[in-house]
């Protein structure tokens, strides 16, 4: 027997076994249909059913665990492990108006993008952008206050409630003014491409790179 690929253990000692006899002996292989009355067939049967009766001694999981289960196992307690401890921080309380938990989707979407839409992104999320208030932070400008003069210019502000971008707003997300609540990307509300684009329409940072 060659050609041949199996991830079972079982399958694979039954193939390593004919190999072995296959050495000194001529061995064929015929399909034969069940419960027809082979001997050999029915006396398997019969071992089969007597296995299942036989009290287990031993580790758990009886059966073996498939490597897909395995995975996805892992892969959800380190989720799980990641929510808590990106809940559990006390830093990073702008990204967390954008991202209440970790987000395999939101990843996906943001590996795609191109190195500057991605920057932009970074920027809004996390805060540490050309905006107002950051730039008051940093002691770069004397005001935070937005142009707009209704509040500081923060992520949140630029984004969700200004009303220089009412019109673009509505355009991308449907809405003139987002709720905090609608500006969690892992709901597919504000979705990162929805962002990036809301970002590029406003043209908010290409103003700021002419000005500087």
């Amino acid at each position: 027997m060659s050609g041949s690929s199996t991830s079972s253990s079982i399958v694979e000692e039954c193939y390593n076994e004919l190999n072995r006899l296959n050495e000194s002996n001529l061995v064929e292989l015929y399909w034969i249909p069940a419960h027809s009355g082979y001997d050999g067939n029915e006396r398997a049967d019969i071992l089969a059913k007597k296995a299942t009766e036989i009290e287990f001694c031993g580790p758990e999981p009886v059966l073996p665990v498939s490597l897909t289960c395995i995975q996805s196992a892992v892969n959800k307690w380190e989720q799980q492990k990641l929510n808590q401890l990106w809940l559990n921080t006390n830093m990073c309380r702008q990204s967390k108006i954008f991202l209440n938990k970790v987000s395999d989707f939101c990843s996906s979407r943001c590996i795609t993008l191109s190195r500057k839409s991605l920057r932009l992104l970074t920027d809004i999320v996390t805060g540490h952008n050309l905006l107002n208030s950051h730039q008051t932070n940093i002691g770069r400008m004397s005001s935070s206050l937005c142009k707009c003069e209704d509040d500081k210019e923060t992520s949140f502000h630029y984004v969700a409630v200004c009303p220089r971008y009412c019109e673009t707003r509505f355009k991308i997300f449907g809405e003139p003014i987002l709720d905090p609540e609608d500006m969690i990307t892992s709901k597919n509300y504000v979705t990162v491409a929805g962002l990036v684009f809301f970002i590029n329409a406003t043209g908010r940072f290409i103003e700021e790179a002419i000005v500087q």
